[in-house]
């Protein structure tokens, strides 16, 4: 017949039969909390090698603009040895027409500062943290140098536009 048998439980017959439904609950429940475990492991794992991966990407982009700014380093020492000697050397009203300023490549950390204040962070191992920390504390202090640097260059710039008498220089 088509009709739907609904079966009631029965009832439980003694402690051994109870302790063994209790264990039934326990082990269900152990099993589903060891399986959220393993879901929030693989989510955090992969939040965590996205942000290393975007750190060392831009490291390395850091890196290679270091490169590039101290290479500059004896062609910034020439032109300022060539303004030294025409600042000693030329006639009145002569002008350096341009300073030759090099172009220095700022530093970024902005892919830090996103880490270190998310969830992410605390799923790095301190040793890791610290040593992110380090390296982005030094960036943060090369930048300082180089906006000292540009700084001076554009300084150097506006003596130089008013040094066309010996004088002023």
């Amino acid at each position: 017949d088509g009709r739907l048998h609904i079966h009631l439980p029965k009832p439980l017959h003694g402690w051994r039969e109870f302790l063994g439904e209790v264990g039934i609950i326990v082990l269900g429940v152990l099993i589903a909390l060891a399986a959220e475990q393993v879901v929030e492991a693989a989510h955090w794992g992969g939040s965590v090698w996205q942000m290393r991966e975007a750190m060392r990407s831009e490291l390395a982009i850091d890196r290679e603009r270091l490169e590039i700014n101290l290479a500059q380093d004896s062609c910034m020492d020439a032109r300022l040895d060539a303004i030294l000697r025409w600042a000693s050397t030329a006639p009145a009203s002569a002008r350096i027409p341009n300073t030759d300023r090099p172009f220095l490549w700022n530093y970024h950390t902005s892919t830090w500062d996103i880490t270190k204040t998310s969830p992410t962070a605390g799923h790095f191992s301190l040793g890791e943290q610290l040593k992110y920390a380090e390296t982005y504390d030094a960036i943060a202090n090369e930048q300082r140098y180089l906006f000292d640097e540009q700084g001076s260059w554009t300084d150097l710039a506006a003596t130089l536009a008013s040094a066309d008498q010996p004088e002023n220089r």
